[in-house]
């Protein structure tokens, strides 16, 4: 009888560890979606408030010093580019859902290939911007 009772004793405890590590790892399935909502929450807020400022600035432009307006101006611009290229890191290193990045920033990022000179400028240094090229080229590069 005693090891009888020592086999079921040694059941019900390794069945207690299998539930346990099933709790884990659900429990960390769902630790990390709610991380990567986050992530994605914070970075469609930072691309907003960026192309929010370029937009605000652009209209403010007045005709008194159009050199230094145009130098802040570039300099929002650049700013609207390092957010997507923080943006466009974390969906090339995957720690954001890639298909919703792609159906919620195609037309933005295409339209980043299509913008002003300063843009344009800014994309072409080489070096600069290696997320968003990639992740554009890998999208609009028919050749692939």
């Amino acid at each position: 009888m005693p090891a009888t009772i020592q086999i079921i004793v040694a059941s019900i405890t390794a069945t207690i560890a299998l539930i346990a590590v099933i709790i884990a790892a659900i429990s960390l399935t769902n630790s990390k979606k709610a991380s990567q909502v986050s992530m994605e929450l914070l970075i469609q807020q930072l691309i907003s408030n960026s192309r929010k400022d370029t937009h605000e600035f652009s209209y403010k432009i007045s005709g008194d010093d159009t050199k230094i307006a145009e130098q802040l101006l570039s300099s929002y611009i650049e700013q609207e580019l390092n957010t997507y290229d923080v943006a466009c890191a974390a969906y090339l290193d995957k720690k954001i859902d890639r298909n919703r990045f792609k159906k919620t920033y195609f037309t933005e990022i295409q339209n980043l290939f299509d913008k002003s000179a300063v843009t344009k400028a800014l994309l072409d240094q080489s070096g600069r911007y290696y997320a968003i090229k990639k992740v554009h080229n890998e999208w609009f590069n028919l050749e692939k």
